[in-house]
């Protein structure tokens, strides 16, 4: 259970990465801020957001999402078994979504372009 609600926080947080009016420019400044992501990681972020901008994001994405999550943790070496575990109850959830827009740091003064 705790892997599934991870996975669902995981996939939840990384599909709302920055907020919706977060220029690509912007979120690469705080991706490069971040010293624990390494270089792999930064390139994965960047990967998904050309896949879904982060200003376009719909429900309608979220399978397309989930299938190149999968699709780079099948490349990392995760398990069939674990792959259909961890996302056995992945869903898209906008009430998730609109409060992690809402979040305080999301709208200091200090992120606005």
């Amino acid at each position: 259970m705790k892997l599934i609600t991870g996975m669902t926080l995981l996939t939840a947080t990384l599909l709302s990465g920055c907020n919706a009016s977060c220029t690509a420019g912007l979120c690469d400044k705080q991706l490069n801020n971040q010293p624990a992501l390494t270089a792999q990681s930064k390139a994965e972020v960047r990967g998904l957001v050309q896949h879904f901008p982060l200003d376009s994001r719909e429900p309608s994405q979220f399978p397309a999402y989930v299938a190149l999550l999968k699709q780079q943790a099948r490349e990392q070496g995760f398990s069939e078994t674990t792959l259909d575990r961890a996302f056995a109850d992945i869903h898209f959830i906008p009430r998730v979504i609109k409060a992690d827009r809402n979040q305080p740091e999301k709208k200091l003064p200090w992120m606005i372009t």
